[in-house]
């Protein structure tokens, strides 16, 4: 899993033998007479490396023994491996028809088949080749790889095994096992499978590819960047290769590379609409804007005719939310049409816990779960059975720690398929299933489009619509989804009190002293402060900002630095605006208590927009730091207001632009009006609701339950207002 992006290997299919196709008979069908002599000279003329001349001469029998089966095998043989398909199979459908038929000629005709893109008849004709012989490991290996490419790689798998029990040395057995258990998320072992290749034929491109997607899945990704650039050197056109090479380049912090190398991939594959978005989402990664307007036009274009946009541009983008949940509509459209009926497992009159499950690839050392785990921390256990279904690799972090002592049961599922999760939600009968996630390579559509529990919920992770299939519910407030707001999302809408965000109470601040020199801010000067994702600045975000710093000549900007190349195009935009580059300070990580504290060092917080501060707005305010926000149209917009609003420091949520640089460029330049804010935060912190984990997951739960007790009732999914 990388980056949201997901890379399926197709099955490496065997081509027919160009050179000299196979003349093995069965009994009945060798020729004899004037035949085998057409036939010997045919393959003379092969030999001699005259394809055309063999091919006339075998015509020229056809013409006198048009339904000779020999004939026909040797002919339409030659032609499939001149990959002329379409004239090879007529030719090897006769040959196949005959009772007499070879297992040489059903797995040439399946071979055929399989290149023609007509599976269903590839597996009868790799089928009656297996009935003829069944120590044919061709004719296995053909069913493994048509299998694979249906998507069965379970089924795949054994074929694959059975070719490698007639054949340890079959190099494209272990290969295309290896792309079966990377289908089945079984990444250890596909990259063993793929070393075994290797071993084999060791310059067979392929291989390294699909060992480095294995590595990539298990966050090897220095050891998976060795892989493919193996792979491309000796493909150096393989554009899926250069696709990869960018995801991984992009794990290891090479984000100029990994654009590089996107850019190389879409060099070869101009059309791919998917790796197109990506090379978008770096480039907003990057602060590289050049293509900002024409990026957002053919984002807005692909929705207008019917075209999806990634769950990423969708917010990141400034797209109305009309655009937005029609771009999900269209991105969701084939899981949404599998919803199943929704089952019945909790019977009335049975009183029991509410078996609710979360299931997330974010519940580590992540935002996700620094804003949840107080809450998980609360949940009523007699009325709540909280399991997690926990998508990653275990990180070992203290906040795991705190999440797996939170709940009854926390089961690694980072290399279980979709219907191996499903079966773990129906065999604990969960009543709830919530899912957590920005929408992610992990996306897991295939456990919610299969309906696995009764009632499904897009929760925290995402702000938007769509995040995942078949949710019957989105978690909300009055003002990140107002009512007029609703028919914009595909799920029902629940507005809990306040804010629909939890927040830990319990996070630590550090309380070592601090002063600005040791961050490289100025000791004198106003400093304004964003630490947002760089993904989530645009041209229009800093060209607000340029104004608001020109206006207020003795102050600094404080941003937070997550890649080297958008720290130096952020440097060179301001220049571009006539601010001195010295004035944007540029932060890097620090543990989280540490990055907390260093907010006591700015003045206020500058919020964007389309996508705003979320767990960043929250740590700001509970960090002491006042927030200034401009509501925007939509969910990711609109955060920071419903933070302001719980806390009580609405006068700090503007609606437009010039209402937003005025403000700051006012509190700049009257401290007493800042210091009066910073106090009423500090006075609200610890009474108000915002910061209230207790009284949040008693809302939540309350949500939960009004969700079950719809379903305990047999109605549908509906809007759903939890009182205060």
């Amino acid at each position: 899993m990388t980056n949201g992006v997901d890379f399926k290997w197709s099955a490496v299919r065997v081509e027919p033998i160009a050179a000299r196709p196979s003349v093995r008979y069965s009994a009945g069908m060798a020729p004899t007479g004037a035949t085998k002599l057409e036939i010997s000279l045919a393959l003379q003329l092969l030999r001699q490396g005259d394809r055309a001349g063999a091919e006339r001469r075998l015509k020229a029998a056809m013409k006198v023994q048009p339904r000779d089966p020999a004939i026909l095998s040797v002919l339409g043989a030659l032609l499939a491996g001149d990959k002329r398909y379409r004239e090879a199979e007529p030719v090897l459908r006769a040959a196949a028809s005959s009772p007499a038929a070879s297992d040489a000629v059903c797995f040439h005709y399946g071979l055929t088949l399989q290149h023609l893109d007509r599976p269903r008849e590839a597996l009868e004709a790799f089928g009656k080749a297996l009935a003829r012989n069944p120590n044919n490991a061709g004719a296995w290996f053909g069913r493994g790889s048509v299998l694979l490419e249906a998507g069965k790689a379970a089924d795949a798998l054994a074929q694959f095994d059975r070719v490698l029990a007639l054949n340890p040395d079959h190099y494209l057995a272990h290969q295309n096992k290896g792309a079966a258990l990377l289908a089945l998320d079984r990444y250890a072992e596909s990259a063993a499978c793929q070393d075994a290749c290797l071993r084999i034929n060791p310059n067979f491109a392929p291989a390294h590819f699909a060992k480095a997607q294995a590595l990539d899945n298990l966050r090897q990704f220095a050891p998976a960047l060795i892989s493919v650039e193996a792979g491309l050197l000796l493909a150096p056109d393989h554009a899926i290769g250069w696709r990869s090479r960018a995801s991984i380049c992009l794990q290891l912090g090479r984000l100029d590379a990994a654009i590089d190398s996107l850019r190389k991939a879409l060099s070869l594959q101009p059309g791919n609409a998917e790796w197109n978005e990506t090379l978008v989402e770096y480039k907003l990664t990057a602060c590289e804007w050049s293509d900002y307007a024409a990026d957002l036009a053919a984002a807005r274009a692909r929705i207008e005719t019917g075209r999806s946009v990634s769950p990423a541009l969708s917010v990141t983008l400034p797209l109305s939310a009309a655009e937005q949940r029609k771009a999900a509509a269209i991105r969701l459209g084939p899981q949404e049409s599998r919803r199943l009926a929704t089952p019945s497992r909790s019977e009335p009159g049975q009183p029991r816990p509410i078996r609710l499950a979360y299931l997330s690839n974010e519940l580590r050392k992540h935002a996700t779960a620094q804003l949840l785990v107080g809450a998980l921390e609360r949940h009523d256990r007699n009325h709540f059975q909280i399991t997690v279904f926990n998508d990653e690799p275990r990180d070992g972090s203290p906040l795991q720690d705190r999440v797996i002592a939170a709940v009854d049961e926390f089961i690694d599922v980072f290399q279980a398929d979709d219907e191996r999760i499903v079966e773990l939600v129906t065999e604990r009968q969960i009543d709830i299933l919530v899912y957590l996630d920005f929408p992610n390579k992990r996306l897991r559509n295939g456990v919610f489009a299969r309906r696995a529990a009764p009632v499904q919920v897009n929760y925290l992770g995402y702000p938007g619509t769509g995040a995942v299939a078949a949710c019957d519910y989105l978690i909300a407030d009055a003002i990140v989804v107002p009512g007029e707001h609703k028919p914009h999302y595909l799920e029902k809408i629940v507005h809990l009190p306040d804010c629909y965000q939890p927040n830990d109470s319990l996070r630590e601040i550090s309380t070592r002293p601090m002063r600005r020199a040791e961050t490289g801010l100025p000791e004198d000067g106003f400093v304004f402060c964003c630490f947002n994702r760089n993904l989530k600045l645009n041209p229009e975000t800093l060209d607000g900002w340029s104004r608001i710093l020109l206006a207020t000549p003795e102050s600094v900007l404080w941003l937070l630095a997550d890649n080297a190349v958008a720290a130096r195009n952020l440097k060179q935009e301001a220049a571009a605006r006539g601010v001195d580059p010295a004035r944007l300070i540029l932060a890097e990580f620090i543990p989280l208590n540490e990055h907390l504290a260093r907010h006591r060092l700015a003045d206020l917080f500058l919020d964007t927009l389309p996508y705003g501060a979320h767990t960043t707005a929250s740590e700001a305010l509970w960090a002491g730091l006042p927030v200034l926000t401009r509501i925007g149209e939509t969910f990711a917009g609109r955060v920071g207001a419903s933070l302001l609003t719980a806390i009580g420091l609405p006068e700090l949520i503007v609606t437009t632009q010039a209402d937003y640089e005025a403000l700051a460029v006012a509190l700049a330049a009257d401290r007493d009006r800042l210091r009066a804010l910073a106090t009423k935060l500090e006075q609200n912190r610890l009474s108000a609701p915002l910061f209230d984990t207790g009284l949040y997951a008693a809302r939540l739960e309350a949500a939960y339950e009004a969700m079950h007790a719809r379903a305990l009732a047999g109605l549908p999914p509906d809007h759903i207002e939890v009182s205060a």
